[in-house]
C-alpha cells in the first residue's frame, strides 16, 4: 500500500492503521499479547510468526519439517493465517494439534477483521467432503487429474495448430477457420486451470 498523507506529513499504512481490536485483549494473567504489527515483523526464515484466530504461533522450528514444503509457510509468515490454515488443512485436526506445538501467545489487534466463529455449518460440510473422500478412496491432493487435463488441452492445441497450418489433413476453409479459432482460445486454459490452482499451491501435496 503507499504511503498515506496525515497532516501533510508521509506516513506508513502501518502507521496510520493501528488494526482492530480483540475482544478480551490483555484480560488473561500469564499470557503474553501482541499487536498485529509485531507479528508482521517476523516474516522470514529465521523467525517466522502467523497468527491464526487471535492465537500466535511461531512456526520457525515447523519450517523444514512442514509436509507441503517451507515455501509455503514464508509466504504466509507475518500475516493471518486464519482461512489460508482452515482451507489447506480440512479433513483432519490433526494439523491443529500440531500447530498447538508452537503457541506463543494472544494476539491485541489483528489487521483485518475477524469473522464471526463457524456455527458448525463449515465443519459439517467439511465432514461431509471429507467422506466423500475416503469413500470413494479419492485423494483430493492428487496431481495427475490436473496433468491429464493439461496434456489433453496441449494434444488439442498441437492438433488445431496442424490442421491450421498444413493442408494434410483438410484444405476446407471452413474447417482451417474452426481450428484457427480453438487454436487461439486453447492458450487461456492453463491460465484458467493449471496456473490458477498452482497460484494457489494447491496442484499438489508439496512444493515440488
Amino acid at each position: 500500500m503507499p504511503p498515506i498523507s496525515v497532516n501533510g506529513v508521509i506516513q506508513t499504512h502501518a502507521e496510520v492503521f493501528k488494526g482492530h481490536p480483540v475482544a478480551g485483549a490483555n484480560s488473561k494473567a500469564g499470557v503474553k499479547y501482541y499487536t498485529w504489527e509485531e507479528v508482521a515483523q517476523h516474516n522470514t526464515e529465521k523467525s517466522a510468526w502467523v497468527y491464526v484466530g487471535t492465537k500466535v504461533y511461531d512456526i520457525t522450528p515447523r519450517l523444514e519439517r512442514h509436509p507441503g514444503g517451507k515455501v509455503v509457510l514464508l509466504l504466509a509468515a507475518g500475516r493471518d493465517c486464519t482461512d489460508l490454515f482452515d482451507s489447506y488443512h480440512p479433513f483432519s485436526d490433526k494439523p491443529r494439534e500440531v500447530l498447538e506445538k508452537y503457541y506463543i501467545g494472544e494476539m491485541s489487534t489483528t489487521e483485518f477483521a475477524q469473522y464471526k466463529a463457524d456455527t458448525g455449518f463449515y465443519k459439517e460440510l467439511r465432514e461431509k467432503v471429507g467422506a466423500h473422500f475416503r469413500d470413494t478412496k479419492t485423494n483430493p491432493k492428487d496431481p495427475l487429474p490436473g496433468l491429464l487435463r493439461l496434456a489433453f488441452i496441449i494434444a488439442v492445441f498441437c492438433a488445431s495448430w496442424y490442421v491450421v497450418n498444413t493442408y494434410a489433413v483438410t484444405t476446407s476453409w471452413w474447417v482451417k477457420a474452426v481450428a484457427a479459432m480453438v487454436f487461439g482460445a486453447l492458450p487461456a486454459l492453463p491460465l484458467l486451470h493449471t496456473m490458477h490452482d498452482c497460484s494457489h499451491t494447491s496442484f499438489g501435496p508439496t512444493e515440488s
